[in-house]
């Protein structure tokens, strides 16, 4: 299977590239506007070295609104372009599966506002299987989630790290190491049509219809 990963729920955008297991291609950079113009060329050097391609997986959130919005239209754009199907790729799910295998991760991505999205999994193989809900909570209340032995993971990490009473493992990652780990997450999720998928927000947007 050759597959391409697009992950833009947070400050990094990135793109990865897969023969079977194997990550041939793993772009990665800081964005702070013009998000498209950046993919475009690192989906077409990933496509070059893939020789092809067979399904796209996208992140489909929590994350930054325009972010997300950016990275699924130029998922789903590819994958209507080359007629591949789609896999959605539940951000959190994807930074859990990058700290390796455990009993318990808390995944968490920086929200703004002095706030965060957090979910709780367990990894197996590096497949994360979701042990609550996604909720947008304060740094202090995602750390109350947090059980002896749990690692942390995630842009959001330091937010809540600090609000810890004890230490905690944090899992030092980035945005390359997120998707170049998406893979066993990827080949798990079923596959979806293109005109069905949709960005998962989770917080109401700042602006209002004007009436």
């Amino acid at each position: 299977m050759r597959l391409i990963l697009v992950d833009t729920c947070g400050p990094a955008v990135a793109v990865a590239g897969f023969v079977g297991e194997d990550c041939v291609c793993a772009r990665a950079a800081a964005i702070v506007a013009g998000a498209d113009g950046w993919l475009t060329p690192a989906i077409a050097e990933c496509l070059e070295l893939l020789g092809g391609l067979d399904v796209v997986a996208v992140s489909v959130g929590p994350g930054a609104f325009t972010g997300l919005r950016v990275g699924v239209a130029q998922a789903m754009g590819l994958a209507f372009a080359r007629g591949v199907p789609m896999r959605a790729v539940p951000s959190l799910a994807l930074r859990a599966a990058s700290g390796g295998d455990s009993t318990g991760t808390l995944a968490v991505i920086d929200a703004r506002k002095g706030r965060v999205y957090a979910q709780r999994f367990r990894v197996e193989r590096g497949v994360p299987t979701a042990l609550g809900l996604a909720a947008d909570l304060a740094p202090e209340a995602a750390a109350s989630l947090l059980q002896p032995g749990d690692l942390l993971v995630g842009e959001g990490a330091p937010l809540v790290a600090a609000a810890c009473a004890t230490p905690v493992g944090v899992v030092e990652s980035s945005a390359e190491a997120y998707v170049r780990a998406g893979f066993p997450l990827c080949a798990w999720l079923p596959e979806v049509a293109a005109s069905g998928l949709a960005p998962f927000y989770l917080r109401e947007p700042d602006a209002r219809p004007f009436g």
